[in-house]
């Protein structure tokens, strides 16, 4: 989850609905699973009459696990597919099984937040479900917009820095402008390989798309969907007010929000308005804790320090040797000021970006190093090349090398030239 504030049981969606083949993951019944197992079509996980796998086999199927930390989470997530449910295991957590393009999908909500109960889902997945090949952790965080342009809405995708694997975790407490955090690398490694270049390869994509949509578009409709075809979902629709107070303003009444209190306008900080109201994407470090950070003079420290974007409660758990991504919707940004209501429309952008991002990587493909995507990422880093973002362009050629190189090995001087050299 990121940063909210909910009670666990809570969701706003109401009931789950399921129409044509898909079904919304809001708090799901036995006999919601069983309609949506009537609509679903998988050649892979479908019953079919005269056939019956075994349930390991069926386990074997599945090769994504997704994480969420709220039933808003949760709910988000339209399925293309809901499958039928296994037998659990025993102190097994409850699943959602389903297919999402042409990858078979574990989803996971937490019982509780923060990264023990992470830590906790993610080794009963794999003790479950032999076959994964990468975990998503998707939801709502709370935004770091010190050093980057980032709004309410906006996307933060983890990924690696020179000093941290993607995500680093700090402790604990929350913070309300007193002491110091200590930070600490997590455990975690770097996010997986395959989904970095994936993501390289989705960039590309609507880089040269033909129709001219950007990733933020897609990613907004994704949220007009939901409110068109579930009528329980209307709160997943793009709120209008997104404020951002001096990092110094204290919210007034912690019962009220900031338009109930009086807070004072006068600390609003002045932005440029944006061309349009969708999404941007942020790639870079996340901040993990077991608490919520409420804290902007802290969450500044952290960004002047270490180039933090994010603030959550859970990817500090995924303590795995699988390949792993975290994806948050930005609902707050870390201060006293946080309220709840851009939580749904977040959860529903990040959720829509990591459905996008799974059509991209290939389903029989169980190596990061295709041609197809080192192509696609050369193109990226002579795109981003030409916007002038240099460290960017020079990290993703650096990525590109070293993938060729693991494919050709390391590379050889031309003999001609050699002899030339003598």
């Amino acid at each position: 989850m990121g940063q909210a504030q909910v009670q666990q049981g809570s969701n706003n969606f109401g009931n789950t609905t399921v129409s044509h083949g898909q079904a919304a993951l809001g708090n799901f019944n036995d006999s919601v699973i069983r309609q949506a197992n009537n609509n679903a079509t998988s050649p892979v996980i479908s019953s079919n009459k005269g056939t019956k796998k075994t349930e390991e086999h069926r386990r074997e199927a599945y090769t994504v696990a997704w994480i969420c930390a709220l039933p808003r989470e949760q709910a988000a997530l339209v399925l293309d597919d809901v499958h039928e449910k296994l037998q659990s295991k025993p102190h097994e957590t409850t699943y959602i099984l389903g297919r999402i393009d042409v990858h078979n999908v574990v989803v996971a909500c937490l019982p509780t937040m923060g990264t023990t109960a992470a830590a906790r889902c993610v080794a009963r997945l794999e003790d479950g479900f032999k076959s994964l090949r990468f975990i998503l952790l998707v939801g709502i965080g709370g935004g770091v917009p010190t050093k980057t342009d980032i709004r309410l809405g906006d996307v933060i995708v983890s990924a690696p820095t020179k000093k941290y694997g993607g995500v680093l975790q700090y402790d604990y407490g929350t913070k309300f402008q007193t002491e110091h955090l200590e930070i600490r690398p997590s455990a975690l490694g770097r996010p997986s390989e395959l989904l970095v270049t994936a993501i390289a390869a989705m960039n590309t994509r609507y880089t040269q798309s033909s129709d001219g949509k950007t990733i933020g578009e897609v990613l907004h409709h994704y949220t007009t969907m939901l409110g068109e075809k579930f009528p329980q979902m209307q709160s997943v629709r793009r709120p209008r007010r997104d404020q951002l107070f001096a990092a110094s303003y204290r919210h007034l009444d912690d019962d009220l929000a900031c338009d109930k209190c009086n807070c004072d306008a006068v600390n609003v900080v002045n932005r440029p308005l944006r061309s349009d109201a969708y999404p941007r994407i942020h790639a870079g470090l996340i901040a993990s804790g077991n608490e919520v950070m409420r804290d902007a003079i802290e969450r500044d420290r952290m960004a002047h320090e270490t180039g933090v974007l994010c603030f959550e409660m859970e990817a500090a758990g995924l303590q795995t040797s699988l390949g792993w991504l975290v994806v948050r919707g930005v609902c707050d940004y870390c201060d006293s000021h946080k309220n709840k209501d851009w939580q749904d429309y977040a959860a529903a952008v990040a959720t829509a970006y990591a459905k996008e991002l799974l059509k991209v990587v290939p389903g029989s493909e169980l190596e990061p190093e295709h041609p197809d995507t080192i192509s696609a990422m050369s193109n990226l880093a002579v795109t981003l090349s030409d916007q002038g973002k240099t460290e960017e362009a020079a990290s993703m050629q650096q990525q590109v090398l070293e993938m060729r190189q693991r494919i050709l090995g390391p590379e050889r001087p031309n003999p001609i030239s050699a002899m030339k050299d003598h």
